[in-house]
């Protein structure tokens, strides 16, 4: 797993993002990443309950970001 992964991984447990980690076996897990205190897995909050990925088994990773709140101006 390359450097930028583990960062990713890292920023969205801090603010408990919603992540997509695709893996290499080909499958997808979508949830809230938590933090963890084992360094070598990812912690996901899923819709079934938490899931813990080994993170040598990440292939990548999708933060998504909520927009709210956010003033809409059309200078038109």
């Amino acid at each position: 797993m390359n450097k930028r992964l583990r960062t990713d991984l890292r920023a969205a447990a801090q603010n408990r993002e919603r992540i997509i980690v695709k893996l290499i076996t080909g499958d997808i897990i979508k949830g809230i990443a938590e933090p963890s205190i084992n360094l070598s897995r990812v912690k996901i909050h899923t819709d079934e309950g938490p899931v813990w990925v080994p993170i040598n088994d990440v292939e990548g990773v999708s933060r998504l970001l909520i927009l709210r709140d956010i003033p809409f101006s059309n200078s038109n």
